[in-house]
């Protein structure tokens, strides 16, 4: 359900808040729809074949990847870097 929020918020917020031009957040929503279903299946394969099927086992390490990358972006930003 989120994804699903995010692909119709997602390019109104990033062409009214941050400028970009409507064309190029379409596409930033679009590539995040294709994230989504691509580490959905990359979790899943990884869930059966090292985890034995134990999907939280498997979601662990993505969700702490997911933080530390949030965390590092987050303190770039405060120090005035940008992507």
């Amino acid at each position: 359900m989120t994804r699903y929020c995010l692909i119709f918020w997602l390019p109104f917020f990033l062409a009214r808040a941050a400028g970009v031009s409507p064309a190029d957040a379409a596409r930033m929503a679009t590539w995040l729809d294709v994230g989504g279903v691509l580490g959905s299946v990359s979790v899943g394969l990884v869930a059966d074949r090292l985890f034995g099927g134990a999907m939280l086992a498997a979601c662990a390490p993505f969700s702490l990847m997911t933080s530390l990358f949030l965390a590092i972006l987050g303190f770039c930003y405060d120090q005035g870097a940008t992507p």
